[in-house]
């Protein structure tokens, strides 16, 4: 009876879990309008389906997006629910390789709070590389893990190569793999001189020095893990050379031109403010939807830190150590080295309070991470080293765009397993259960955020973390027409619906009409002769608005997209929090919306005479 009760509620809470990452990543998919850059990647994704080549623009990142769309397109239709949907899928798989990555006995602790992530959620549900360069990521991570402790060397040599394998591909996806990498490298470095050290140190202590240091360093076991990875780098070169070379110029293969071109434009980006903030510039909007988990992170940290006399020490010292390098640092203005090296890539005017906040955020998950290290808690110090990187190296970036954070937020809520796992395991039963209800608590919350994301919502700037998107208006406009000329299929053909998207309505109106005629010229026709719909930007279409007299059309303005401005509230310290706070619990915004004003010229009738020359795409 007790196993059958026990079979019940394990059933019970897995299906719960399994609801709770699976509807919200599914439902309404095809609600949202189509964001900028989603219509670009669901544009050139469709394109390599429909023309079976795609040749790769440095702007769009790695090419493996755009052809996986496109392979997806062409078994599932080419619709933005579908394209969303694969990232959901690539979603899923995420979130169970981060359970995976937790300790086994709280790894279900943690994984609601995942799973219903405001942050990982939304983007789980648009057509980006994010939420896919995340699963690759924690894949590979848990193939180096699994290649550190596997009983056989044919195990270990497998598990080896699917650790770097899926991390060295991530550069045909998305070049920001690079922060990845130097992470890791940097974390390696770390790791070996803790085991060349620490270990050995331990050793002598207990043995006479001349056997500790006899013992043998490179044994069999460690040349099969060492193999592993590099054949995993291998394979993952093979991947990244051969999706740059089928994405050269039609009949060539020039995957290191490709790659170069990548490369390039992704420095580019860093060298300079292609979109320009803040050094804190993600901080306000995550702490509007992660409020909870970093909460939970630092309360966790403050526990660790008390835990002992020895640990309290550590932790002061660290901390005071950069509040003396910070004042010294501001004194002297420019970049130390060797940072001073690299003022191309931080964006570091001078060491001022947030760089300053970001530091006393970055110190303590170094402490913990290197104490972690000590314990031998190998992949929980990874995770936490992870998160103080990613905290600086997307903080500084030359672009900032609210889904960078998703590369924050990620190595956050690892850490956030592997911080409370030691201290859950010693704690008594009190102390256990106001964490399983600050858990419950943070869940809910989060479900709460989730609804304005997935609902009306989540197209409206008014709503921090969109920063910027196509118009709900602008979307039923061109779902109104495309369905009103497919009614009318009968009588003509939709690929003869002639549109004219005037300046830079390019983007997102090329997928909402790309089984029209469309054109995409600097300037608006002289008439509206033989066209079905014209749009384009107010100032450049307002001649052709006057020009109008015919009752047969009317001009119509509305916004293409709308973005949030300011960034934080105005005013006193004091209104400012204030404001950010009736936001965060009332969902009451600050400020008003930007927008960007368009005229849509269309015919009353709903129809227009075919004209007798369609315009080229």
């Amino acid at each position: 009876m007790n196993r059958c009760r026990h079979d019940f509620w394990f059933y019970a809470v897995a299906a719960a879990l399994a609801v709770l990452a699976i509807v919200p990543r599914f439902v309404v998919l095809e609600e949202r309008p189509l964001h900028h850059d989603e219509a670009q990647h669901a544009w050139y994704g469709y394109s390599s389906m429909r023309d079976g080549h795609y040749t790769h623009s440095p702007i769009l990142h790695g090419p493996s997006l755009i052809l996986t769309t496109g392979l997806v397109y062409k078994a599932l239709g080419d619709s933005i629910g579908v394209g969303r949907g694969m990232v959901a899928a690539f979603s899923l798989i995420a979130m169970l390789a981060a359970a995976a990555l937790w300790p086994r006995r709280y790894r279900w602790w943690f994984f609601p709070l995942i799973v219903t992530s405001p942050y990982l959620l939304y983007y789980s549900r648009f057509l980006r590389n994010e939420l896919i360069f995340c699963a690759f990521v924690l894949v590979g991570v848990i193939g180096f893990a699994r290649s550190m402790r596997g009983r056989s060397l044919a195990k270990r040599a497998a598990w080896g190569m699917l650790g770097p394998a899926p991390i060295v591909a991530l550069l045909a996806w998305k070049e920001n793999a690079l922060f990845v990498m130097a992470s890791g490298v940097v974390f390696g470095v770390v790791w070996l001189v803790a085991h060349l050290f620490w270990a050995r140190a331990t050793r002598t202590r207990r043995l006479s020095r001349v056997r500790a240091w006899h013992e043998p360093f490179v044994t069999a076991e460690a040349m099969a893990t060492f193999s592993g990875w590099l054949a995993g780098v291998a394979v993952g070169m093979v991947y990244v050379i051969f999706i740059y070379g089928i994405t050269a110029q039609k009949g060539t293969f020039a995957p290191l031109a490709n790659i170069h071109q990548s490369i390039q434009y992704w420095a580019g980006q860093q060298s300079e403010h292609r979109i320009s903030g803040t050094l804190y510039y993600h901080l306000p909007i995550m702490l509007t939807y992660e409020l909870p988990i970093l909460l939970m992170l630092a309360v966790g940290l403050v526990l660790d830190a008390v835990r002992a006399p020895r640990r309290t020490t550590v932790y002061l010292l660290a901390i005071a150590g950069w509040l003396v390098l910070w004042s010294i640092w501001r004194g002297m203005s420019p970049l130390p080295w060797p940072l001073g090296g690299f003022e191309k890539f931080l964006h570091i005017q001078e060491p001022g309070v947030p760089m300053l906040v970001l530091g006393l955020w970055i110190v303590p998950l170094l402490v913990w991470s290197i104490l972690a290290l000590k314990e031998h808690m190998l992949l929980g110090s990874w995770m936490a080293f992870w998160a103080a990187c990613s905290i600086f190296q997307y903080s500084v970036a030359g672009e900032k765009v609210p889904w960078l954070a998703v590369h924050i937020m990620l190595p956050i809520y690892m850490t956030l397993g592997w911080v409370w796992a030691p201290i859950l395991r010693r704690s008594g039963a009190g102390l256990r259960a106001a964490a399983i209800v600050a858990m419950v608590c943070a869940t809910a919350l989060a479900v709460r955020n989730d609804y304005y994301l997935i609902g009306p919502r989540a197209a409206d700037p008014v709503e921090r973390m969109v920063y910027n998107h196509t118009t709900v208006e602008y979307d039923h406009m061109c779902r109104e027409w495309l369905s009103r000329w497919q009614r009318q299929e009968a009588e003509r053909k939709l690929s003869s619906r002639r549109v004219d998207l005037v300046g830079e309505l390019g983007w997102p109106g090329v997928w909402y009409f790309r089984h029209c005629a469309y054109d995409l010229p600097e300037n608006p026709p002289e008439s509206t002769d033989g066209w079905d719909l014209i749009m384009g930007v107010t100032g450049v279409m307002n001649p052709l608005c006057q020009q109008i007299n015919s009752p047969l059309w009317k001009c119509t303005a509305m916004s293409l997209r709308d973005h949030w401005t300011p960034a934080w509230p105005e005013g006193n310290r004091m209104d400012q929090w204030r404001a950010w706070w009736r936001y965060y619990w009332r969902r009451e915004t600050w400020s008003p919306k930007g927008h960007f004003e368009m005229i849509v010229v269309e015919p009353l009738g709903g129809s227009m005479a075919p004209s007798a020359e369609t315009p080229k795409r």
